[in-house]
């Protein structure tokens, strides 16, 4: 068995310090080391020499520790591989993963600049050109053909819409002397309010605009029913209405505020139609009994100062009370608020008048004292 333990050493030290294939010795090099023990024992008993057991069990001892070396290595080596390919393998899924998630982002880009394209396509309505007394508008095309309402206006009504309030409408009134814009700016959206039946709590907006370079009026009213844009446009010899008048149930259809708007932007008025209007000195040609100078206060302009001031006072009054008893004056409550919008609106108003410079510096005096009040009131 010695030289047995021997031979088996020698072949599997000589395999297993070749890498990679001392495995293949690893089974022998045990049973060679097994062998080479027996050898010793059995020969110890004897009192024999154990030579050959001892070198056979040295040689397979080798021979395991070799092929134990290599092996760890060899896994280890192995294992640093799979981490990484492993590692690899996850980072490339999440690579693949921000690639399909960056994929997606485009695509929704992509679908939200396709959205936005046909929402620009759909809110840019085509329009047709229509000329009325000499001014030319662009009308959008969803209204209809022109018709006759008789008394020279001209109503286009929506095509596919029910309902007699969905139309634009086109009139104009004459005058020998034109229309003064200062006149109307001060009572038109009253004058509306009254001729359409609305009430003082409706809804209104009112402003001055530009219509092909005409100093025009602008007024937008609403109730529960209907919405109305109107517009005035005085010229040297008439004055032109422009209506828009939509039922609130229709009044998601289309863009009629921002296509209104755009009608009135895109208008083009001949320039020997648009008046001028030019500062008077403050002297009235023939009348030498005015009470209105160009350097003094006129006693009309200061009374109707006064007057405006004294309802302030009594509004701002009125409003005290009601901070302290808001039940008790609620009732009172909206109609002076109605009331202070007029006011306000007809105080303002003064401003755009012919003045002169007594009567600018007095107006700004009251309208400090009446904001200086009106600051300290607390709704």
């Amino acid at each position: 068995m010695g030289i047995a333990s021997l031979i088996i050493g020698i072949i599997s030290f000589i395999i297993g310090i070749i890498p990679a294939c001392g495995i293949i010795a690893l089974v022998p090099a045990v049973i060679g080391l097994l062998l080479g023990i027996i050898e010793i024992i059995t020969k110890s008993k004897k009192q024999q020499s154990k030579g050959l057991g001892i070198a056979g069990t040295v040689v397979n001892g080798l021979a395991v520790a070799f092929i134990l070396f290599w092996t760890l290595v060899i896994l280890g080596a192995n294992a640093d591989t799979i981490k990484g390919a492993s590692k690899y393998m996850k980072e490339g899924k999440v690579a693949e993963k921000q690639a399909e998630k960056e994929i997606e982002e485009e695509k929704e880009k992509l679908a939200e600049a396709e959205a936005e394209n046909e929402a620009e396509e759909e809110a840019t309505v085509a329009t047709t050109p229509y000329s009325y007394r000499s001014v030319t508008f662009q009308i959008p095309e969803y209204f209809g053909e022109e018709e006759d309402t008789g008394s020279g206006s001209y109503a286009f009504s929506v095509k596919d819409m029910d309902g007699d309030y969905n139309y634009v409408q086109f009139e104009y009134s004459k005058s020998k002397t034109g229309y003064d814009y200062n006149k109307i700016r001060k009572k038109y959206s009253k004058d509306i309010m009254n001729n359409r039946g609305y009430k003082s709590s409706d809804k209104k907006e009112e402003k001055d605009v530009s219509v092909g370079g005409a100093k025009s009026r602008y007024v937008k009213l609403e109730n529960s029913k209907t919405v109305e844009f109107q517009t005035i446009i005085p010229l040297v010899d008439r004055a032109i209405f422009i209506t828009f008048t939509i039922e609130k149930e229709n009044f998601s259809k289309y863009n009629f505020e921002e296509d209104y708007a755009t009608m009135l932007k895109t208008a083009e008025v001949p320039k020997k139609l648009i008046p001028s209007y030019k500062k008077s000195s403050g002297k009235k040609s023939g009348n030498n009994n005015s009470s209105k100078t160009s350097k003094g206060v006129s006693k009309k302009f200061k009374a109707a100062m006064d007057k405006y001031e004294k309802w302030f006072n009594r509004y701002i009054k009125f409003i005290d009370k009601y901070n302290e008893d808001p039940i008790t004056y609620m009732e009172d409550y909206g109609k002076w608020l109605a009331e202070y919008e007029e006011m306000m609106d007809k105080f303002n108003a003064i401003e755009d008048e012919d003045l002169n410079a007594a009567e600018t510096a007095y107006y700004l005096k009251v309208q400090a004292r009446i904001m200086k009040k009106l600051s300290k009131v607390s709704v």
